[in-house]
């Protein structure tokens, strides 16, 4: 969205109904009609019902038939005329994952700010802007999306801030929009390398975000209202405790939270009465939560137990990982029952429980560093340049094993001593790290812009690759003597 004006306002006008409603995505075990899962902040200033600590997952980018699989994370959920809509946010290790249900395609535009302070504060403040496909099939599976994404520095002066081209790789960004299993139109968005506008996935960070659909402003004059849609304030989390009235429930891991095919996952659901009076436990339970529960184990307790003032009750589960189940993020849930007056007949239970994520990951990984400097060249000088990117090679299993390591350079790219881009190193077993440092040779003639080089492991039957871009720029003329 493109704001010339000097003034920009941020406030909210005419502001839609807001409703809770089951919505199309299956969420990651937010509040359902039988189970509350961690315990959801109302925020009276802008009208919706969320839960602020987000959990750590990854869901899918199908926006049709993996729907059902992909379980993604329900934010909120608004009421307009036109339908109901749904915000949707999620994120792992390498991604920030943010989706737009809306009854019709139309555009949709992402406003996250880095440090939650408010968007037109700082230069943490990243713009996404997701155009409406030109064509889109009703039967379509998905189809890739226009997507711009611009960096809004406030620093100096929140009512003109600058605004420049974010600075991500061009493959950071994955945009598709579709039609869902029941007709809807979403938007999926994945932003990666989050970090270099000034939001690292971290758990225990604070974000802000705030969704706009419809097309923006093309040319503003006076004062511009940049949304009128609610700017919530978010914590990414690998842990969600619940609470309901006197019991807060909490699941820990005992073990790493990295775990490979062949190890186990281990946590240990806590059950405590934090409150005067006993309390009747009807059950408790540790499982996979959604999209995770067909590849974990599950542990219960069904017996009524009188948990006392201040005691605490503990269930734990260890389940061993198939190589069947998905890399990336994964959820557990634990949560209890109980009677809420152990003094009253025919009470329903109560149900709540607490999330904790874990990583199922490949036994061996490959990083490539990331240049901070670009290179300076100049054809009509005879000058070229060279950069340096280290490549590491880890491992998680337990066996020794042999590592191939290959550099892909673009055309003409060459490096420095003869060393060539194939090396083999060995690795010793779990926790083992090797590092080998590649000093590149980019040649005078090559033309200023951005060079992907990726770095692939083969180990075994099973390939590891990483990536990074290059940055060529002109080298500055020479000094005037």
């Amino acid at each position: 969205m493109k704001i010339t004006s000097a003034f920009v306002l941020c406030f909210l006008f005419a502001a839609p109904t807001f409703a809770q409603a089951p919505p199309t995505f299956k969420p990651e075990g937010r509040p359902t009609a039988a189970l509350q899962t961690g315990t959801p902040t109302p925020d009276i200033a802008v009208g919706v019902t969320f839960e602020r600590d987000r959990i750590k997952r990854t869901p899918q980018l199908l926006p049709k038939t993996a729907l059902s699989e992909s379980r993604w994370d329900l934010l909120y959920i608004i009421t307009e005329k036109a339908g109901r809509k749904t915000v949707y946010f999620d994120w792992d290790d390498n991604n920030i994952y943010l989706a737009w249900e809306s009854p019709a395609p139309e555009p949709v535009r992402f406003d996250l700010d880095g440090a939650s302070d408010g968007f037109l504060r700082g230069a943490d403040n990243l713009q996404v802007q997701v155009e409406t496909p030109v064509t889109l099939d009703p039967d379509a599976f998905s189809t890739a999306v226009s997507v711009t994404a611009e960096l809004w520095d406030g620093a100096k002066n929140p009512n003109l801030p600058v605004r420049t081209p974010a600075p991500l790789p061009p493959s950071a960004i994955q945009a598709v929009a579709g039609r869902t299993v029941s007709g809807t139109y979403v938007v999926m968005v994945a932003i990666a390398k989050t970090e270099l506008v000034g939001l690292p996935r971290i758990a225990g960070r604070e974000i802000g975000l705030r969704v706009e659909s419809g097309a923006p402003a093309v040319a503003p004059t006076g004062a511009t209202i940049l949304s009128n849609r609610p700017f919530v304030r978010l914590r990414l989390a690998d842990r969600v405790d619940a609470k309901e009235g006197n019991v807060r429930v909490s699941l820990k891991l005992l073990g790493g939270k990295n775990v490979v095919a062949g190890d186990a996952v281990q946590a240990e659901l806590q059950a405590k009465n934090e409150g005067a009076t006993p309390v009747l436990l009807t059950r408790l339970f540790v499982r996979g939560s959604q999209a995770s529960q067909p590849f974990v184990d599950a542990a219960a307790l069904n017996s009524g137990v009188s948990l006392a003032p201040g005691k605490t009750i503990k269930l734990p589960l260890r389940s061993m990982i198939s190589d069947t189940m998905p890399t990336g993020a994964h959820v557990l849930a634990g949560g209890a029952e109980w009677i809420p007056d152990t003094g009253a007949t025919n009470n329903v239970p109560v149900s709540v429980a607490a999330l904790a994520s874990f990583n199922r990951v490949e036994p061996f990984y490959t990083r490539l560093s990331q240049p901070k400097s670009p290179v300076l060249t100049s054809n009509e000088r005879g000058i070229g340049g060279t950069q340096t990117v280290v490549v590491t090679v880890g491992s998680r299993a337990i066996d020794a094993a042999r590592a191939q390591v290959v550099l892909t350079l673009p055309l003409g790219w060459s490096l420095d001593g003869g060393d060539g881009v194939n090396r083999v190193v060995s690795l010793q077993g779990k926790g083992d790290e090797r590092t080998l440092r590649f000093r590149m040779q980019i040649p005078a003639a090559t033309a200023p812009g951005q060079y992907v080089i990726e770095a692939r492991t083969a180990i075994d039957d099973a390939t590891y690759t990483a990536a990074a871009t290059i940055t060529v720029a002109p080298a500055p003329p020479p000094k005037q003597k």
